[in-house]
């Protein structure tokens, strides 16, 4: 089934010049990334004042769930079998794009997808606290996150259909304790009452989100190495 899968849409995006030039852009870290931060900070200032407090609250534990989804999916590729991503694999059958660095990735593992586990974390999370915004969320991870992974030979469906459930089981157990666990730590109160602080290192937060901790990592793996 991976395999009908894979080269199903590959033949599609390959074939339709149209299609792979959509792919290429919602490959982009604009397109790709950035929509669940804009929803975030839609969010944050569009409660009244009645229920600002607790909708906030809520938004910092997506973030929190967030970075729990990136950590779990990345040790999930660690300590699985390494599976070699459809590009670089000969059997596979499938069309390379001509945009696509085909050294991309080489030596991280296909399984799971840590964009599907991260986005559909996120997009859970954020239905929780808007249904609007949460279905938005929810068709960009699929449609601009997930479909042309699986397209371009980045995933097999299967590490897609594995980081998304993954990413909503992460969303769905989680959401409720580390929102009770940001209410009694008090930490929205205590940023908002020192904006000077809170929200630069809220606007760092959500912006290593954005980039799935790209740069953390790059120091975790200085330090280690």
């Amino acid at each position: 089934m991976d395999y009908e899968i894979l080269r199903a849409l590959n033949a599609w995006a390959a074939s339709n010049s149209g299609v792979s030039w959509t792919f290429f852009l919602f490959t982009r870290e604009v397109l790709k990334n950035l929509l669940p931060i804009v929803l975030f900070w839609g969010l944050w200032f569009s409660f009244d004042a009645e229920t600002r407090q607790t909708a906030r609250e809520k938004l910092v534990g997506v973030l929190l769930i967030g970075a729990i989804a990136i950590g779990v999916a990345r040790g999930l590729a660690t300590v699985l079998p390494f599976r070699t991503r459809p590009m670089h694999d000969p059997d596979a059958g499938i069309s390379i794009m001509g945009w696509l660095n085909t050294s991309l990735l080489e030596e991280w593992s296909a399984f799971p997808s840590d964009h599907a586990v991260l986005f559909f974390a996120l997009a859970v999370g954020l239905f929780q606290v808007s249904k609007r915004a949460g279905v938005v969320a929810l068709l960009h991870a699929g449609l601009i996150v997930c479909l042309p992974r699986v397209a371009v030979g980045l995933h097999w469906p299967s590490d897609i259909a594995v980081g998304i459930l993954i990413g909503i089981a992460l969303s769905v157990l989680l959401f409720r304790p580390v929102q009770a666990l940001v209410h009694k730590s008090g930490l929205v109160p205590f940023f908002e009452a020192r904006e000077a602080i809170g929200y630069p290192l809220l606007f760092l937060a959500t912006y290593e989100l954005s980039r799935m901790f790209h740069s953390v990592r790059q120091v975790m793996q200085f330090v280690w190495e």
